[in-house]
């Protein structure tokens, strides 16, 4: 009796282990991205991109070669304030004046690709950061 209940203890931690290993797998290749309704997505094998742009809805890609980066597509706002006080500009006349700027945006569509192949990543966060809320 007691060999046996070892050999049940036995198989249960190996279908334990089996099933979590499965898991980290699964977890570690996770061949499926999702891009939101909101977004709009590239597909990049080797850090190449491909000229499809991907619409809302999950997407495969190829396992730890293959990445899907996405792209919103939300109007954003860039707002720009500059006061009437010592930060204005002097007119001609010696005025003070100031500025209020509102300026919305967005990526359009069809040119996601193009985006994608002409700028680094990291200069088009350099162009998100005023757009994020920052005023100047």
């Amino acid at each position: 009796m007691a060999a046996e209940e070892i050999f049940m203890e036995i198989k249960k931690i190996k279908s334990v282990a089996i099933i979590l290993i499965m898991v980290v797998i699964i977890i570690i290749v996770n061949p499926v991205s999702c891009v939101g309704a909101t977004d709009r997505g590239i597909r990049y094998m080797f850090n190449k991109p491909s000229e499809d742009i991907l619409l809302p809805g999950v997407h495969f890609r190829v396992p730890l070669a293959g990445s899907i980066k996405t792209w919103s597509i939300v109007p954003n706002k860039l707002a720009i304030d500059i006061p009437i006080d010592s930060a204005g500009a002097i007119s001609k006349d010696n005025q003070i004046i100031g500025v209020q700027l509102v300026v919305y945006w967005q990526y359009d569509e069809e040119n996601i690709y193009a985006i994608a192949t002409r700028y680094s990543e990291q200069s088009i966060v350099s162009i998100h950061a005023p757009a994020r809320g920052a005023t100047l």
